[in-house]
Formats: structure tokens, C-alpha cells, sequence
């Protein structure tokens, strides 16, 4: 196991093999230790379940990481879900945490995907195909995710571990991306207001049903207009202009191209 030492805006942090093993699995663990901002201490496991279980079960029919998988069947992606069961039940007796979120956050969504390319009559071959079923792995640090890292994320957008880090700053992956848009439905309520809790700072409540299409800023993915760096958004923002535009229902949905 590889043991590194990292710093984000909260204070240091550790990750325990925090990039992708030989064979393609994932399996980092990050710890954070209490400091003067990040008033708790505590760990994610950043495991890619599925795609531990699907290369484990590739590897079985001979077939390397990247390999297609042309030939597989209902059988081979009910392999993977049962491989997924099985994990739940080993972590049971260690670690009660991560067998309840296998079989209540991970099972459910992998077999979902399973049958909705059964639904729309797509190969079972897809299911493993890298170039369409991919598992991204930890949430990141935006928005109400904040929340969901139970203070061990102590300012918003901060990124949380080395390969979220990646993506944010001047040199970074986002900023040679090119132009970034957001699109989101908007908060809906009759009276046009909801608590920020409920609808974060980026997405403010509506009395229509709209839909927010936005230019993001790569250095942070924020709203162009709202980067917190000016410079940073000079230098990511290719010196376009920022673009909003915001889309309401039933009126504008028969305009839109």
C-alpha cells in the first residue's frame, strides 16, 4: 500500500492508493485528520465497486482491462451482480458501512443500468464496454455534496482528494477542455423560494419550470461569472464571455432548437 500526504484549503489530508491499480481496479482510501477548519476528522472510501467487480469478472473469461467484450450475455452481467452480492456479504462482519452501501447505493444502480439496456435493446456487450458504462467513482465537492461529507469538507468546491484535484485551477484538466456548459432544471416551488440548504448556491428556485444552461468556468467549474479567482477565470475562459440562459415551460419548450 502506497501512503501520501496531500493539502487542500481545509489542511492536510492522507490517501492510501489513491490512483488506479495494474489491473485497472480502484480501491483509495482517503483520511482526514481534524484541523483549525475542518473541525472533524474522519475517512471516504473512494473503492470502485462496479468496476472491481466487472474487470474481476473480465479477467475470468480471459479478457484484459481494456479488452471488448463482444461476446457477453445476460449470464456475464448477472455474474458481475451477483459478484456484487457476494462483496456486501464479505464486508459484512468488517465493515457493516460499506456492506449497506453496496447493497443499498451500488447493487441497485448497476443492476438499473442493467435493465435499462435491456429495455432499449442494447447488447449486454455495452454493459461492459469502457467506452459506455463507466464508474466515476467519489462525488466531488460541489454543491449540496458538501453535506454529505459530514463536515469533513469544510469549504464548498474545495476538491477532496488528488484526482479531484486535477480538474480545478490553472493547470489543471479543465482548463485545456475547452468551453464547459451546465445544464440543470431549476428548484421548483408555487411561491419561487426554497431554503439554500435545499437548492444550493448555484441554482436559485423558480416559480416556472425552467431549465439553466450556463458557460462554467474550468479553473473551478463555477459559473463564469462567478469564479473566485479573476485571473484564474481570465486565463480559463479563453476570453469568451459569460453565457447564461435560462428556458421556461410551457411557453419556450416548443422554441427550443
Amino acid at each position: 500500500m502506497r501512503l501520501h500526504r496531500f493539502s487542500n484549503a481545509d489542511g492536510p489530508y492522507y490517501a492510501a492508493d489513491p490512483d488506479f491499480h495494474p489491473d485497472g481496479s480502484f480501491t483509495a482510501l482517503h483520511l482526514y485528520p481534524r484541523t483549525e477548519t475542518r473541525k472533524v476528522s474522519g475517512y471516504t472510501d473512494a473503492t470502485r465497486w462496479f468496476l472491481k467487480a466487472l474487470l474481476a469478472h473480465q479477467r475470468r473469461r480471459g479478457l484484459g482491462r481494456r479488452d471488448d467484450f463482444a461476446t457477453a450475455t445476460r449470464d456475464d452481467v448477472n455474474a458481475v451482480l451477483d459478484a456484487l452480492a457476494a462483496a456486501a456479504d464479505t464486508a459484512d462482519p468488517v465493515d457493516a458501512g460499506a456492506a449497506r452501501h453496496l447493497r443499498e447505493q451500488v447493487h441497485p444502480q448497476v443492476s438499473a443500468n442493467g435493465r435499462a439496456l435491456d429495455l432499449a435493446g442494447y447488447p449486454p456487450s455495452l454493459f461492459f464496454s469502457r467506452r459506455f458504462s463507466i464508474d466515476t467513482g467519489q462525488i466531488v465537492n460541489q454543491g449540496r455534496a458538501q453535506g454529505l461529507f459530514r463536515g469533513l469538507a469544510a469549504t464548498n468546491g474545495e476538491p477532496m482528494t488528488p484526482r479531484e484535484e486535477r480538474g480545478f485551477g490553472q493547470v489543471s484538466l479543465s482548463t485545456v477542455r475547452g468551453a464547459i456548459w451546465r445544464l440543470t432544471p431549476l428548484p421548483f416551488t408555487a411561491t419561487g423560494h426554497l431554503p439554500v440548504a435545499l437548492t444550493d448556491g448555484k441554482n436559485p428556485a423558480t416559480a416556472t419550470l425552467s431549465l439553466l444552461v450556463e458557460e462554467m468556468d474550468p479553473c473551478h467549474l463555477a459559473p463564469s461569472n462567478a469564479s473566485p479567482d479573476a485571473a484564474c477565470a481570465g486565463i480559463c475562459s479563453h476570453s469568451r464571455p459569460a453565457s447564461s440562459s435560462t428556458w421556461t415551460w410551457p411557453q419556450d419548450a416548443r422554441a427550443m432548437p
